[in-house]
């Protein structure tokens, strides 16, 4: 009975290995990055907009390095969502420096919208119609001094109107070493690596820490209004802009732009994998499906190693998953060039899978969802 079972999950294995791999060597093959341009923009083409919640302890380095000699930066608006820790006394400072520096401070968020969604919204109704372009980024993003102009000429010069940007990951901690790069291959095993555009709407991806959109196009599909119940904002603004008949392309940036998304373990392991199933209204079923796929791909591999010298384990068993091993590392190998800092736990991070798998059930079972102190709307497949 034992070695049945056994071979059935191998058989599963094999199937979604095949699709893996496949997806891997794809994206690796026809991998581009954005880097340095012969053609920049022209003079403040670009409006950059910063939706924050209390981020006094990181604004201040992402304006630093924002308020460099990029002249296609016609204007930087802080769209501020109500913070209680200093963060608009920062951003004016700043502002009475740099003119093209605004804090915009958002009118109460309606019942329907979440946070981030509503900030951005904000941002871009308030922004100069003179801007070709619309950049929006996360306070934690610290960019060179080149890194916007790169990313416009990039899009437009792909003529992708709806671009994400895949920076660097920070990951300076022991314990962010070991989680973060667990939960950043569950997008690896589902996407392979950025630097295409999407064909179809499973292979949409996007990143709301850095992302580019020509304005006329964004416009066109309404804005961020079709993401303000969202939980994933940016993923469902780029399935909505596909589905509209835009390219979407995700691409990793060949400079020095950085993230630290979660200053701890703790906070990254909370709130993560809230977004990582990507499951909104455009695709009901994805968490589900990258359930399914890093149990057999991810987790069941280590829980082999386990039983590996029972006399009832299937010699196709043990095979299959040490191939899979194999291959975690691998991914393991693939992903590190997505870091600026890492610690020596990075290596040891596929142990942390099975937490990274329980996370993302947990998150993607759970109703309700927070974001420092405040409620998240319910998308609109759970009502």
């Amino acid at each position: 009975m034992k070695r049945a079972l056994l071979l059935v999950l191998s058989a599963i294995q094999i199937v979604l290995a095949i699709r893996f791999f496949r997806r891997a060597l794809t994206t690796y093959r026809s991998s581009e990055r954005i880097g340095t341009t012969a053609d920049p923009p022209p003079q403040a083409t670009v409006s950059v907009v910063i939706p924050v919640l209390n981020e006094v302890n990181r604004i201040g380095y992402c304006l630093d390095t924002l308020t460099g000699r990029d002249e296609s930066i016609r204007e930087i608006l802080v769209v501020d969502g109500g913070s209680s820790d200093g963060t608009r006394d920062l951003v004016s400072r700043f502002s009475a420096t740099d003119d093209r520096i605004r804090l915009i401070e958002a009118p109460p968020r309606p019942v329907d919208w979440n946070g981030k969604a509503w900030g951005l919204h904000v941002g871009l109704e308030q922004s100069s119609d003179q801007s070709t372009y619309v950049v929006s980024i996360d306070a934690d993003v610290l960019v060179d001094e080149n890194s916007i102009g790169q990313a416009v000429a990039f899009a437009k010069s792909r003529e992708v109107p709806f671009l994400s940007v895949a920076n660097l990951q920070d990951a300076p901690s022991a314990g962010l070493s070991l989680v973060h790069p667990s939960l950043l291959s569950t997008l690896a095993y589902r996407f392979g690596m950025p630097g295409s555009v999407a064909r179809t709407l499973d292979q949409v991806q996007a990143n709301g820490q850095f992302a580019v959109y020509k304005r006329v196009a964004l416009k066109r599909v309404g804005g961020f209004t079709i993401a303000r119940d969202s939980i994933c904002e940016d993923v469902t603004l780029a399935r909505h802009a596909f589905l509209s008949g835009y390219d979407v392309g995700f691409f990793p940036a060949d400079n020095s732009t950085s993230t630290l998304m979660h200053p701890s373990m703790v906070e990254c392991v909370r709130n993560w994998p809230r977004s990582l199933g990507l499951r909104d209204r455009f695709d009901r079923t994805s968490g589900n499906r990258a359930l399914f796929e890093m149990f057999f791909l991810q987790v069941l591999p280590l829980l082999s190693l386990l039983d590996c010298r029972s006399r009832g384990t299937s010699a196709m068993f043990r095979g299959v998953n040490l191939i899979l091993i194999a291959s975690r590392i691998g991914v393991l190998i693939g992903t590190r060039p997505s870091y600026s800092r890492v610690s020596w736990t990075y290596w040891l991070s596929p142990l942390a899978d099975p937490l990274s798998f329980v996370a993302i059930a947990v998150n993607l079972v759970g109703r309700k969802h927070e974001w420092r102190g405040q409620q998240l709307v319910e998308q609109e497949i759970d009502r």
